[in-house]
């Protein structure tokens, strides 16, 4: 089954001096598939990220998320599916350093109306399957680049998505943090969860099932 599906996707940023970031993208991603997308800076593929997390909208072209169409859904619409549907894990963390790990974790479930339970609870849950219980009331700044990152994760898994984005997940770690890094997403992948990856790095692609590149806002597939 096909949880992302994109036919001819098109962006053009600007009005009276237009830039064409995606010319006509055909994207299909399996469940349960952990995907990279590739690609040299400029060629299209953050704005490709950005659209599938339905942070943005494309100009011309159909997508189809969980087999559903989300063209032309509200902007409250979209935020539910950004909250529930789909975790982002950012290359700068994007962690608040005035809260511990437990209130930066549980932020997402703020705006779960179809939560229930205790939030601490399932933040130390979640924290503990990705190594870091034992540090639940510490700040972020308190941790090492490898753990914000975890803390991240966690983060984007609090509400239980289908879908994992990750953009550049390790571009802000040393190289055998970051593979800790991606072992943990690939765990992930392997319990359920379509993880997409962007990255620059070959050895980090290597990881996923297949590697999408773009070009010049172009999908090429190997």
């Amino acid at each position: 089954m096909s949880v992302i599906s994109m036919n001819n996707i098109v962006k053009v940023y600007g009005k009276e001096i237009k830039t064409e970031a995606l010319k006509g993208i055909d994207l299909e991603i399996q469940q349960g598939e952990m995907v990279a997308i590739m690609g040299p800076s400029g060629s299209g593929k953050s704005t490709l990220l950005n659209i599938i997390g339905c942070i943005d909208s494309p100009t011309s072209g159909s997508y189809f998320l969980n087999g559903e169409s989300v063209d032309k859904l509200t902007k409250d619409q979209l935020a539910s599916i950004r909250n529930k549907n789909i975790g982002f894990v950012f290359q700068s963390f994007n962690l608040l350093n005035d809260y511990d790990l437990i209130d930066n974790v549980t932020l997402p479930l703020v705006y779960d109306r179809q939560f229930k339970g205790s939030m601490k609870t399932a933040a130390i849950n979640i924290l503990d399957k990705v190594g870091l219980k034992d540090h639940a009331k510490k700040a972020p700044n308190e941790l090492s680049g490898g753990q914000q990152q975890r803390t991240a994760i966690a983060r984007a898994l609090i509400t239980n998505p289908d879908i994992i984005l990750a953009d550049e997940p390790t571009g802000s770690l040393d190289k055998n943090t970051g593979i800790e890094i991606i072992e943990l997403l690939k765990e992930i992948n392997k319990n359920g969860k379509t993880v997409v990856i962007i990255t620059h790095d070959q050895n980090i692609a290597n990881y996923c099932s297949r590697t999408i590149r773009i070009e010049d806002g172009k999908a090429i597939y190997r």
